[in-house]
């Protein structure tokens, strides 16, 4: 119990800062006009089936644990998603490898092997872009990192986990098309404004 409540007075003094990222100062700017508060989240439930494991193999990925892909989203669209840095998925259906040379110094990616291709042959990834793309739309953000959990064996049952408002990730041969894609619109002002006084969670897609 000790450990709890430390914990949650740790949390409790800690303020957002975007020290780690690209528009340090920009960021801080949203975060620090935020009040102190807190929020009671349900956990992603793990498949009752134990011949249904989270992930893959050891050793076939970058990270371990929870299936978790990242879904960059402009203008209410997302762009592509990605399985730790690596594994790329584009909505145009083309899978890419950033894991080894090629793809990842070079930036000529091979396809992905069956092992993290999974996700868009067993139908994964139209609940991963659906739910990124209502979510950023609910909020009318124009771009956001929407991160979203898989449930291994439910391909309609994934869960958004949290959002990044500038991501730290590396994208290799997309950056420029996804900065590009981003400040285009802003640039020419071929966008509105939402006029809205209402908690961005009581807003709705558009």
């Amino acid at each position: 119990m000790d450990g709890v409540v430390g914990f949650v007075e740790e949390k409790w003094r800690f303020r957002a800062n975007d020290r780690d990222r690209e528009w340090e100062a920009e960021g801080d700017q949203i975060t620090d006009v935020l009040q102190p508060g807190f929020v009671l989240q349900s956990p992603m439930a793990q498949p009752s089936d134990p011949g249904l494991s989270w992930g893959v193999p050891e050793g076939e990925r970058v990270s371990v644990g929870l299936v978790e892909v990242r879904v960059e989203v402009l203008w209410g669209y997302a762009y592509l998603a990605h399985l730790d840095a690596t594994a790329f998925y584009r909505r145009d259906g083309v899978s890419e490898d950033y894991s080894g040379f090629f793809g990842g110094v070079l930036h000529q990616p091979p396809s992905l092997g069956a092992d993290r291709a999974w996700l868009a042959t067993e139908g994964y990834l139209t609940c991963v872009f659906a739910a990124a793309e209502r979510l950023a739309r609910a909020a009318h953000i124009e771009y956001i990192r929407v991160d979203v959990f898989l449930e291994r064996g439910n391909p309609d049952g994934c869960m958004v986990n949290e959002i990044s408002l500038t991501s730290g990730y590396p994208y290799y041969g997309h950056g420029d098309y996804i900065a590009k894609l981003w400040s285009e619109p802003l640039r020419a002002k071929a966008y509105t404004l939402l006029e809205s006084s209402d908690a961005v969670y009581d807003l709705s897609a558009q």
